[in-house]
């Protein structure tokens, strides 16, 4: 945790520097070791380590929402995997659960068969904007559920439902590997629903990790870094864009992939060296999860809380179809938009149609083929 690394000695001999300059220190020294333990979090995970080897540990409860900077090489996928492991080491796929995009590379692709996985890995933009969406629509449900138990974070619903008996609601972490392809579907709808999420998600269970090569004003927005406090710069390519991250200059001067600054929730800024995870290592840690948890896992979206398990009217069903048939496409969006549903809604129609044979299968970017005709919708409505 922050405040109890802050308390430790700074003090910097020449056998801690020549460690830190050149051993490489792997997450599994962590995941290994009783350290995470120290914070009495399942939620926990190493930050850094700092010059004096002492490492920094953070857990989402604390430190909700991440905003990851840095060039290409820099070691920002290598921190996000570290996170994962930790997190994903300590907690249950009915604690955690984790939605992962995987936008400008096949990086992220490791995961596709993590037990902790939300849902299938998210490979659009568009998708994970619709992802946000809905995150946004369960953060709110999920509040209405605090309010009526009478408490305020999802730590002490949990314990509500814990105590009588009945399944908790996960923490779910959103990681959105490049966070220039959000904005330039739309960048206002982008920066909005990010922000709402960063300002009220932590309470609510609901964390994003987001990282970025694209080190602009237009990407990492004013609005952004007000509402994410905790910041990563690794190496950037000059003092601007360092200062754009973490409000100072100093990653421009990193030595190595892997270096970072550390932006803290009350305004520090730590220097650390990031935790290495072997590819090895980081498949045989998803390889093991899955076995330890296949007993009781049931794959991607067995959380009632983010579920898609609703009974589709009939009547609204036809409506959608009918739409799909007028317009000749379909999409989540244009659902959401002309019969005004909530993005779960209209994907559950939408995998519906797809069953039945009515679309054809997702596209990415494009809209899904309408296979059948109106004159042919009407037969089937008769048989």
């Amino acid at each position: 945790m922050e405040t109890t690394n802050d308390q430790l000695d700074h003090r910097r001999t020449s056998n801690s520097t020549d460690a830190f300059d050149s051993v490489r220190f792997s997450v599994a020294q962590i995941t290994e070791s009783v350290l995470l333990e120290i914070t009495g979090s399942p939620f926990s995970f190493a930050v850094g380590i700092r010059p004096n080897l002492m490492p920094v540990l953070a857990t989402l409860e604390r430190q909700g929402s991440w905003l990851i900077g840095g060039i290409a090489g820099s070691g920002k996928t290598t921190f996000i995997h570290s996170m994962i492991a930790c997190m994903t080491y300590r907690s249950s796929p009915d604690e955690l659960r984790l939605a992962i995009t995987s936008l400008k590379s096949n990086e992220n692709q490791v995961y596709k068969k993590s037990p902790h996985l939300l849902k299938p890995i998210i490979r659009t933009a568009r998708q994970a904007m619709e992802l946000l969406e809905w995150a946004i629509n369960v953060m709110m449900r999920r509040y209405s559920l605090f309010s009526k138990a009478g408490v305020r974070r999802i730590n002490e619903y949990n314990a509500l439902l814990q105590r009588d008996g009945n399944p908790i609601l996960p923490r779910t972490v959103i990681i959105i590997d490049e966070l220039k392809h959000l904005m330039d579907v739309d960048k206002k709808r982008a920066e909005d629903v990010i922000c709402r999420i960063a300002l009220m998600g932590k309470s609510a269970g609901i964390h994003l990790i987001l990282s970025t090569q694209h080190i602009q004003p237009s990407v990492i927005t004013v609005p952004i870094k007000a509402n994410i406090r905790h910041r990563v710069a690794l190496r950037c390519s000059s003092e601007q864009e360092s200062q754009i991250i973490v409000d100072s200059s100093g990653a421009e001067k990193l030595k190595h992939p892997g270096y970072l600054l550390f932006r803290t929730s009350n305004s520090d800024l730590i220097q650390l060296r990031g935790y290495y995870t072997d590819p090895t290592e980081l498949f045989g840690s998803i390889s093991y999860l899955s076995q330890y948890h296949s007993a009781d896992a049931a794959g991607p979206n067995r959380d009632s809380d983010f579920s898609m398990e609703q009974h589709i009217d009939d009547a609204l069903f036809r409506a959608a179809v009918e739409l799909v048939l007028h317009s000749g496409t379909a999409t989540v969006s244009l659902l959401q938009r002309k019969l005004k549903l909530k993005y779960y809604m209209a994907a559950l129609l939408i995998d519906e149609m797809e069953e039945k044979g009515i679309v054809g299968p997702f596209r990415g970017d494009k809209p899904r083929n309408v296979l059948i005709t109106e004159a042919m919708w009407k037969i089937w409505q008769n048989v």
